[in-house]
């Protein structure tokens, strides 16, 4: 009997030794070599299962040890007691969203706003999820095409879900304001996202329209095409008054403002055009609220672009590509 036979025909020796070999002090390799033999067999496989539910575990508990570490120093007058617990708790943080640098033994005096800024991150819900992160891969291509430039992190604003909180307070009415919360994704590529303002007018006419900073990004002049096509589908105009729907009371108007301002409403959402490669719940791109598949949504974008391209030819214009 050779080694690798005595192995496999005694199950305590075989466990320990798969064991050591997922017992890496990365977690990123560990998964790794747990994903790798998965499939391999069923010996194999309970193994593996058991290392990566361990993984997801201990970072759901380090991630909340440190949003309570945080929640501590926020709360309590900045000490450097606090401080000291939130950077012993960084750990993970760094693993996940690779922007991180609190290595500092002294506290600075914008400590809370980056712990603050650390609260807006969005906290991995699956394994898959917590693999993306891990490699620095775009949570919604699952390439790595994130930048320094862009401090390796984009903007999400989903329509309807995400903390609520007080804005403001109305001087003329004393009603309050609310304010809906987006989330920070890591090594994500801003321009995987397009910025979309959703309004329904006086007469409940809902329309979507496409918001731009400085340039067009190739995401922008897709969604451009597909909202020359989308216009003139039944499920335009019925999915995006279903959005409203789902908003959180709190975010309307209130009664005091005058009628034409709480019929004439908006809001804004920041989102990837195609569904994510990794899970962000629903309506969490363009192609969830319409219902479409990505290469539904996909055909959708060509046929605006057909679409335009004939405008362009018949009016000599030269509109977005």
């Amino acid at each position: 009997m050779n080694a690798q036979d005595e192995v496999f025909d005694t199950p305590e020796m075989f466990s320990l030794i798969i064991e050591h070999y997922l017992d890496d002090t990365d977690p990123k390799v560990t998964l790794m070599r747990a994903f790798r033999i998965l499939l391999v067999d069923q010996m194999f496989m309970r193994a593996a299962v058991a290392a990566i539910v361990s993984i997801f575990n201990r970072c759901g508990r380090r991630m909340h040890r440190l949003y309570n570490a945080i929640d501590d120093f926020l709360r309590d007058a900045p000490n450097q007691s606090n401080y000291n617990a939130v950077l012993a708790e960084l750990e993970w943080a760094g693993r996940l969203y690779h922007t991180l640098s609190f290595d500092q033994a002294t506290m600075s005096s914008l400590a809370g706003l980056h712990f603050e800024q650390l609260l807006m991150y969005r906290h991995p819900e699956s394994i898959n999820e917590v693999m993306h992160m891990l490699h620095g891969n775009c949570l919604c291509c699952g390439r790595q095409c994130a930048s320094e430039a862009h401090q390796n992190r984009a903007w999400m604003q989903h329509p309807y879900k995400g903390p609520v909180s007080l804005c403001h307070t109305d001087t003329q009415c004393g009603c309050h304001r609310y304010i809906l919360h987006g989330t920070w994704l890591p090594s994500t590529n801003p321009d995987e996202l397009c910025e979309v303002a959703f309004a329904c007018t006086e007469d409940e006419d809902y329309r979507a329209t496409l918001r731009v900073d400085n340039f067009l990004s190739a995401t922008d002049k897709m969604f451009l095409k597909f909202l020359r096509a989308a216009k003139r589908k039944p499920w335009y105009a019925t999915n995006i008054a279903r959005l409203f729907g789902l908003r959180p009371r709190r975010l309307f108007p209130c009664e005091h403002q005058p009628l034409r301002f709480r019929r004439n409403t908006s809001f804004i959402a920041n989102l990837p055009l195609f569904e994510p490669v990794v899970y962000l719940g629903e309506d969490a791109s363009i192609a969830q609220i319409f219902g479409l598949t990505n290469k539904q949504m996909a055909k959708v974008i060509c046929a605006g672009g057909r679409m335009m391209h004939v405008l362009d030819e018949a009016l000599g214009n030269n509109l977005p590509r």
